[in-house]
């Protein structure tokens, strides 16, 4: 009886990575219009609710839409790091030129088992002085949970209690390319990232581009789905045989 209750258990966990589609190279636009409950899965990482927005405007650069940015799931080390590519459709759409400023954000959510940050968040710039070009990820952690038997392998003590999101930038100002390692392991489920494109000012000829830039996430130990599920059923055994005393 207890196999099949932990089958059950572990059957349970990856309903929803079941039910997503795989995710696959396309337009941002095509990863907006899935399932924002659904998404996609990659791994057993489950990607949903993607949001797409330009925020700040100034002077007349070409504004990149969602449908002008393909996403590549990248898929590295056996399957231990994942994460996304994001390259402009065509150069010009994530270009600017000396007067001209452009804000993107971009926004998903990552379904339980939660990412451990620890990868790298890198990017290709090919930017001239005084051209100033970032991009910042901003991880919301996880809340304290109250209804797990374990925590998540890796993200126990300090990573669920810090203090709000985190943000990484990888800034470049007439440099080729760029990349932020980030060594903490943090439990995140929530995901938003900010492009800025900053030519600056009028008549210096300063131009900001950015070619691709580069997520990448660490999964959670292998251990960690057999020994949340192994907790689940030591919890229910422990409650059954309470109620019997």
């Amino acid at each position: 009886m207890y196999s099949k209750l932990f089958l059950g258990v572990l059957a349970a966990q990856s309903l929803v990575t079941l039910n997503a589609s795989v995710c696959m190279t396309g337009t941002l636009a095509s990863y907006e219009a899935l399932s924002p409950t659904a998404g996609c899965s990659e791994g057993p990482l489950t990607f949903k609710d993607f949001t797409f927005s330009s925020s700040v405007v100034i002077g007349s650069p070409v504004v990149a839409t969602a449908s002008d940015i393909i996403l590549t799931p990248d898929m590295e080390v056996g399957g231990a790091i994942l994460g996304f590519t994001y390259t402009p459709e065509v150069p010009s759409d994530f270009a600017v030129t000396a007067g001209q400023e452009v804000q993107y954000a971009i926004s998903y959510m990552v379904d339980y088992p939660p990412i451990i940050v620890g990868g790298q968040e890198d990017m290709s710039d090919p930017s001239t002085l005084p051209g100033y070009s970032s991009v910042s990820e901003t991880l919301t952690p996880i809340p304290q949970p109250s209804i797990l038997p374990l925590y998540p392998q890796g993200c126990g003590g300090l990573a669920y209690h810090l203090p709000g999101p985190i943000t990484i930038t990888v800034a470049s100002n007439g440099a080729t390319s760029g990349s932020q390692y980030f060594s903490n392991k943090v439990c995140i489920y929530d995901n938003s990232t900010t492009i800025t494109l900053d030519g600056g000012p009028l008549g210096e000829g300063g131009s900001a581009d950015i070619l691709s830039f580069k997520q990448d996430t660490l999964l959670p130990e292998p251990s960690y789905t057999f020994l949340t599920g192994l907790g689940s059923v030591l919890l229910v055994i422990s409650r059954r045989l309470l109620r019997r005393q």
